[in-house]
């Protein structure tokens, strides 16, 4: 429908409200000079620029297009050469805009990594097939597919967390920490006594803090993963909105390790790309455990097998 609406010059931009005599300007609401029409939207404002930039650096072959015209011509190309980056650029611009949105009616508009990654998963999640092709990493070739552990962008980490709960109430929670290679850097797991699944996911997310090392925040930022998409809703709508909404659940200082990161993004994904922290919380019921080196005697060689298969580094 977004598209539908582009291609009819349907989209209310302020450009359109001044036409209609709703506003009384057109300038782009991030701040850049020019009037905020579709051609700017697509092509023309600085920040959508500076996200396919960031798409680029992550070695997405991105191609130039210098109006709406081209725009329509490079997707028609695309859709038989290379539907997955077309799709990408598409979902680039309709994120795009609604992070304007999101700006324009009092919200905190999401961030050019936010909005890159998210295009990213969206694109991906299209393709049930999967499709091989060069991107993060230029040494490194994955299978996209949702059904399979998507590495972070380079240098960042990514951590996929999880919790089990049993019939007695005995629940255990873990989490495994990668890199953009799919390599493990760490893996904890613990465990407790709780009967709500939902607060012992919020749990997961909120024990990072004793588990992330003064190492990991050499990274460019971190991506918070898990499965239970509820939980993982709360995280975005809060951060969305620029405040804690579910002062229930969340205390903001809870979070507060988390800004010693650059960026961070939380991320759901179904649970057949997060089986390694699925692992290490049904490993924590036997005793809690945290591990900084997989080459050491203590973990288990089943999680090392399950390791390289997920891992993106396997050519």
């Amino acid at each position: 429908m977004f598209w539908w609406r582009i291609c009819k010059d349907a989209i209310p931009t302020f450009a359109m409200l001044a036409y209609r005599r709703l506003i009384n300007h057109q300038r782009c609401p991030r701040g850049c000079s020019d009037t905020e029409n579709t051609n700017h939207i697509i092509i023309r404002c600085g920040f959508i620029k500076k996200v396919f930039k960031l798409l680029e650096d992550w070695n997405f072959d991105i191609p130039e297009f210098n109006s709406v015209d081209d725009c329509y011509q490079v997707l028609s190309r695309l859709a038989n050469s290379n539907p997955f980056l077309g799709n990408l650029i598409c979902s680039v611009i309709y994120y795009c805009w609604n992070s304007r949105n999101q700006l324009v009616h009092g919200g905190c508009a999401d961030s050019r990594y936010v909005i890159a990654y998210r295009a990213v998963i969206q694109s991906i999640s299209s393709f049930k097939n999967g499709l091989i092709r060069e991107n993060w990493d230029a040494n490194q070739l994955f299978k996209l597919s949702k059904s399979s552990w998507l590495p972070p962008p380079p240098g960042w980490i990514k951590v996929n967390v999880d919790a089990s709960i049993f019939p007695n109430n005995s629940t255990d929670i873990g989490g495994i920490f990668r890199d953009c290679k799919g390599r493990g850097l760490a893996a904890f797991g613990f465990h407790t006594i709780h009967w709500d699944i939902a607060q012992m996911e919020l749990l997961a997310i909120l024990s990072l803090r004793d588990h992330i090392k003064d190492w990991m925040l050499e990274a460019k930022g971190i991506v918070i993963e898990g499965d239970n998409l509820n939980v993982i809703n709360i995280f975005q709508n809060a951060l969305k909105k620029n405040k804690w909404i579910h002062e229930e659940f969340l205390n903001p200082k809870d979070l507060d390790f988390l800004h010693n990161f650059q960026h961070f993004i939380f991320s759901f994904v179904n649970r057949d790309c997060n089986k390694l922290a699925n692992f290490c919380a049904n490993y924590a019921h036997f005793s809690s455990f945290f591990w900084d080196d997989f080459s050491s005697r203590g973990v288990p060689p089943s999680i090392l097998d399950l390791l390289k298969v997920e891992s993106s580094c396997n050519n």
